[in-house]
């Protein structure tokens, strides 16, 4: 009885710390909103949000590396996503840190890179952290040269291994200059990538197809499988081999019975674990659903079964309902899920809130809608849906059309900041074929054709074997420059030369010109040997020799 008081007066004083602490960091906030970095001004949606940290952030470009030269500090470019559960975390925890924001601000140019608006940069900045012994993810830190040559690279996973981790590189940068010029030549050799090239037979699509098809097969039952090996799956249920039919079957069933699907505000979450610290993040992409739902009207096609209808059903809802816009007509790029502490969410706990939408409006996500939206209303039974379907079609394609520009590429996003992607010019072209087809209109059909053969000639260079390059002239910020790349591994979504290869396997079948498939069989070719190196990280690639096999 005698303790009472004194346990009171101590859980007192317990609160009022506490209570200072919040409001101490809510002051900050505060202050931080009031005198923002210059990220407030920036066109994209993941860039604005990080606009309030301490840290003064600039946006990739030419006057970062010229500033890099004058003053003879490294950059630190940062790389995330408006969707990325860990990039969600490592705003709210670690780079809201004074000391982390210190470091950055007095030793280096801090430099915020969104993945989605800058995809050319985002591939660039990977590639060198995947050569410094980085996995390949977001978020991800690099220290660069006034050259933009990485020489450190780090996974963002906690502030104490970020402080630790930039201070021993600055001090290395400080004093050792000549070992961080070595190791930034040792990168510029290292970044060369040319794939492994080989024969397209019959003997290759089997042998991707055994090694894809068991690695699905053995993964724990009912789990989440790759979007990309479904793809794969599907395409391979085309053929005559009814077990192959059934088992793509039972992994859509499982898809959605995995904890990717929202049960609650149906369709796809990215394929990411939750995010670090207290809250869950999750967030479901326009463009991953879109693929999902091409996937599922695929496989409805070959089966008619039910179950796989309604599901696709319900990714038409989802996309409807949250993530359709009306000005411009298009389909925003992801609703984002984080809970508020205020309403006692648990962490891990599934909640079907919004919590805010990614109004980016991006041209591969508005291609592959078009696409799964034109088979959908191609295969589907007529429905309450059916009209919206095709009216939605309509409309986005129109939208894609007027982000095309003078110089005949397609902007990345409806900002109009970025071009030559050949990914966008490609999904529209892939957009165009299957709306004419399913409308009747010889003139979209021709639109898409010009596109092609633009991209043909612009980014399938002599030197590349029939792969295609990912942008048609280096990029040059300064002393910065970014080079073509020929890519044909998945992450995540198929990679660019596996969506060309769809493309042109398309345009041979609905016109009937031998060149396409040449050039489709080319470019498979020009991946032979690194698709049978890893099947699995070129699964997209598998799925299109599969199509080109079933051409006439």
């Amino acid at each position: 009885m005698e303790r009472e008081p004194r346990f009171r007066v101590l859980s007192a004083v317990a609160f009022l710390i506490l209570c200072m602490g919040w409001l101490g960091r809510y002051a900050r906030v505060i202050e931080r909103e009031q005198s923002p970095n210059p990220l407030v001004h920036s066109a994209s949606f993941y860039l604005r949000s990080c606009s309030n940290q301490p840290i003064e952030w600039r946006e990739w470009g030419a006057e970062v590396f010229e500033e890099a030269q004058r003053s003879g500090k490294p950059v630190y470019a940062e790389l995330g996503a408006s969707w990325s559960a860990g990039a969600a975390w490592a705003n709210e925890d670690v780079y809201h840190d004074e000391g982390i924001a210190n470091l950055l601000n007095t030793q280096a140019i801090p430099v915020k890179v969104d993945f989605d608006s800058s995809p050319k940069v985002a591939r660039h900045l990977l590639n060198q952290a995947e050569v410094l012994g980085v996995r390949r993810g977001i978020p991800v830190g690099l220290t660069l040269d006034p050259e933009g040559i990485a020489i450190f690279a780090i996974a963002v996973d906690s502030r104490t291994n970020l402080g630790r981790a930039l201070d021993q590189f600055f001090r290395l940068y400080k004093n050792q200059p000549q070992a961080t010029r070595q190791r930034a030549e040792q990168m510029k050799m290292a970044l060369t990538r040319i794939p492994d090239a080989g024969p397209v037979s019959e003997e290759l699509l089997d042998r991707l197809s055994s090694d894809i098809m068991n690695s699905l097969s053995q993964a724990t039952p009912g789990a989440a499988r790759p979007l990309t090996t479904l793809r794969f799956a599907v395409a391979r249920a085309g053929g005559d081999i009814r077990s192959v039919r059934l088992m793509a079957l039972q992994l859509l069933w499982d898809q959605r019975k995995s904890a990717r699907w929202d049960d609650r505000g149906f369709g796809f979450f990215v394929d990411q674990g939750a995010g670090k610290g207290q809250l869950p993040f999750r967030a479901k992409r326009a463009i991953d659903n879109a693929l999902y739902l091409d996937v599922y009207c695929d496989l409805y096609d070959l089966t008619k079964d039910p179950a796989i209808a309604k599901t696709a059903l319900d990714i038409v809802e989802f996309l409807r309902r949250d993530l359709w816009g009306e000005r411009p007509a298009g389909f925003r790029n992801a609703a984002l899920f984080q809970p508020s502490i205020l309403t006692g969410s648990a962490s891990g706990q599934r909640d079907s809130r919004i919590s805010q939408i990614d109004t980016t409006l991006k041209a591969d996500a508005q291609g592959a809608a078009i696409v799964a939206l034109c088979r959908f209303a191609r295969v589907m039974p007529v429905s309450e849906q059916t009209e919206w379907v095709r009216d939605a079609a309509e409309r986005t394609f129109r939208t894609l059309q007027s982000l095309l520009s003078a110089n005949q590429f397609i902007y990345h996003t409806a900002h109009r900041q970025t071009q030559d992607w050949v990914a966008d010019d490609v999904w529209a072209v892939l957009a165009a074929l299957e709306l004419s087809a399913l409308i009747g209109d010889p003139e979209i059909r021709a639109w898409g054709i010009r596109l092609l053969d633009k991209a043909i000639e612009r980014c399938c260079a002599p030197g590349s074997n029939g792969a295609f390059y990912d942008v048609s002239h280096l990029r040059q910020y300064g002393s910065v420059v970014v080079t073509p790349l020929a890519w044909g591994t998945d992450e995540g979504l198929p990679s660019d030369n596996a969506v060309v290869a769809d493309v042109l396997i398309a345009a041979a079948r609905m016109t009937g010109e031998k060149k396409y498939r040449d050039c489709a069989e080319n470019l498979i070719a020009a991946f032979a040997g690194s698709m049978a190196e890893a099947p699995l990280t070129t699964a997209s690639l598998a799925a299109s020799l599969q199509r080109l096999m079933e051409l006439p």
